[in-house]
């Protein structure tokens, strides 16, 4: 059976030249998960691919085909029509009802992957495989009964995962709220020093800050959360006092960003260290942090300075490149690898001290990406040792950092543990779909 018997190539759309539609941009596609980034919109210019919800989107492109830029478009509303690269090709089931999930996961086939990229043409650095090509593929496609249940079966495990990046947003967006009030904006020490001022109980103002709640709420706790709250509230002082930051909480410190962790950066490697044959370990570069390991990852059998031996759980900041895409932190949970230069490993003494370190590198980032940005140089930016000894941020004790991270660690956990069942999902879904599609496996529900 050929693709063109169940598939409709750049199916017509209708837009309204002129008119202000959603619009998806290469970047938007991930290279191993099924679902759009982001959307934002833009006029229509009368070019351009066109879809809706439904259809599959197939970067044509090099290196986007190779490095698996492909979607399935679920983020539109109801009867909305969207625009976006003219390097897609867009893919709509003639009959939705078998095949629309099963030829978003046909387009991820390896099998399929390397006919489309078999037949790119065009210069180097600029090939593209024309959608006619892809219409030839040709396979032995299961019955559309079968189809469906493959799509499907494919598609709760890409839910599962959609699911775990919506409660991974959740904690994060939380864990994050609280990181600024607490050592940002300090407004648990700003609610006492106004309640001193007025003779008030000022640990009861510094309580109901935390919690979120009135007094009178927080008397049904067990007497055990109402304790650990007390102890979590009387960290913060009532008074504040002159720096050179400004006023920040009395017996805090000011130290400098480079001096909250052990920042190590990669190794250099060079072509020379490549295995041929992708043996050994893998070679993290920034790609690799975005979207995890792919075709185009390197490997080296090389002996490497254990210093840069990276593994699950490790966190990394990527320090150079584009800086509103690069620049980040990052936790690691590929596998073991090689850590490559432009990327700090970040070593902490405790659990603690890494939650705190991993926070205040997300609420850095806006100026840590502005301190790139005037660096730029060909579209690239970067940060720099002598730029993070530069910013200076405050701190309290160590031993109150690790009382006051009590409440953040489970928050960072929960992130990571969403993470770490996506990457278990993610190659659970990989095993299954050729074996699956290729009639390998008998599907039976």
């Amino acid at each position: 059976m050929m693709l063109s018997e169940i598939i409709e190539f750049n199916p017509t759309r209708s837009i309204k030249k002129g008119t202000n539609a959603p619009f998806i941009e290469m970047a938007a596609l991930n290279q191993d998960s099924r679902d759009i980034s982001y959307v934002f919109q833009k006029e229509f210019n009368g070019s351009g691919t066109k879809f809706k919800n439904g259809d599959t989107l197939l970067a044509r492109i090099t290196p986007c085909l190779e490095n698996g830029k492909t979607a399935k478009v679920n983020c539109l509303k109801e009867g909305e029509h969207a625009h976006g690269s003219t390097e897609f090709i867009v893919l709509k089931a003639k009959e939705p009802e078998y095949d629309e999930d099963f030829i978003y996961y046909l387009c991820r086939w390896t099998k399929f992957r390397d006919y489309a990229i078999g037949r790119m043409e065009g210069s180097s650095g600029r090939q593209r495989v024309d959608w006619k090509a892809i219409a030839e593929f040709e396979c032995d496609l299961p019955a559309k009964e079968e189809r469906k249940k493959i799509g499907f079966f494919l598609k709760l495990i890409d839910d599962k995962i959609a699911n775990n990046n919506r409660i991974n947003q959740t904690v994060e967006s939380i864990a994050q709220t609280l990181f600024k009030s607490w050592f940002i904006d300090f407004d648990p020490v700003k609610a006492r020093v106004e309640d001193k001022k007025d003779k008030k109980d000022t640990l009861l103002a510094a309580l109901e800050m935390i919690s979120g709640k009135r007094h009178e709420e927080m008397q049904n706790f067990p007497s055990s959360k109402y304790n650990e709250l007390r102890t979590i509230a009387d960290l913060f002082p009532e008074e504040f006092e002159d720096s050179e930051l400004g006023w920040i909480p009395k017996g805090w410190s000011l130290t400098s960003l480079y001096e909250t962790a052990e920042y190590v950066n990669g190794g250099a490697f060079r072509n020379g260290d490549f295995s041929p044959d992708k043996e050994g370990l893998p070679i993290i570069k920034i790609a690799e942090l975005k979207s995890g390991i792919s075709p185009q990852t390197q490997y080296t059998t090389n002996e490497v300075l254990e210093k840069y031996h990276i593994n699950n759980g490790d966190m990394l900041y990527s320090w150079s490149g584009s800086p509103e895409t690069s620049l980040d932190v990052f936790k690691w949970f590929g596998g073991e690898g090689w850590l490559n230069q432009h990327i700090f490993k970040i070593n902490t003494k405790t659990k603690e001290q890494k939650v705190f370190v991993y926070f205040l590198l997300q609420h850095l980032k806006p100026q840590l990406i502005e301190i790139a940005k005037n660096k730029q140089t060909t579209g690239l930016g970067h940060v720099t040792i002598a730029d993070m000894k530069r910013i200076n941020i405050v701190m309290p004790s160590e031993k109150d950092i690790n009382l006051l991270m009590g409440i953040l660690i489970p928050l960072f956990d929960k992130s990571s543990n969403c993470m770490q069942q996506n990457m278990v999902l993610g190659e659970q879904r990989d095993t299954l779909l050729p074996q699956l599609l290729s009639g390998k496996i008998n599907f039976k529900m």
